[in-house]
């Protein structure tokens, strides 16, 4: 698994300059931020939550589903124990909410969520690198590191 130390090796290698003589570590983790930001834009970790309603309505606050890029399926009603084949899919819009975030999903349907239903959500995300902003685990696939490494010694 690569991590925030495996990843910036790499790059202090590539920038010659092992001994951080001219690149502090603050400053090659924050180009190794840059390129996941990046990396994850186009290729971004997809990720399944489950939301259960406190009440009923059309509008979902989605704003506890930390890290979301892009909402892509919803799966409504669904229930863990008997899940229904083929999948109920949804149609949905993320709605901003008074902030001006991406934070309401909206779902357009007959009938109206009840309170206690249960939304199964797939959302992209920023990928994670163990070691860097407290992640304990890495998210990018194997193959890229070497991207990572030249747009962060490019940065």
């Amino acid at each position: 698994m690569t991590t925030l130390a495996t990843l910036r090796d790499r790059v202090e290698a590539t920038l010659q300059d092992a001994g951080n003589e001219r690149w502090s570590t603050a400053d090659l983790d924050e180009a190794i931020r840059k390129a996941i930001e990046e990396y994850s834009h186009v290729d971004p970790h997809e990720t399944i939550t489950t939301i259960t309603l406190s009440a009923a309505g059309r509008e979902i606050d989605i704003s506890a589903v930390s890290g979301r890029l892009a909402v892509t399926r919803v799966w409504w009603p669904y229930t863990a124990s008997d899940p229904t084949f083929p999948p109920n899919w949804s149609t949905f819009e993320v709605w901003t909410d008074s902030s001006g975030a991406a934070n309401i999903l909206f779902i357009d349907a007959e009938s109206e969520p009840a309170a206690g239903d249960v939304v199964r959500l797939w959302y992209t995300s920023q990928h994670t690198l163990s070691g860097l902003d407290g992640a304990s685990s890495t998210t990018l696939p194997g193959d890229a590191d070497a991207m990572l490494v030249t747009g962060a010694a490019v940065t």
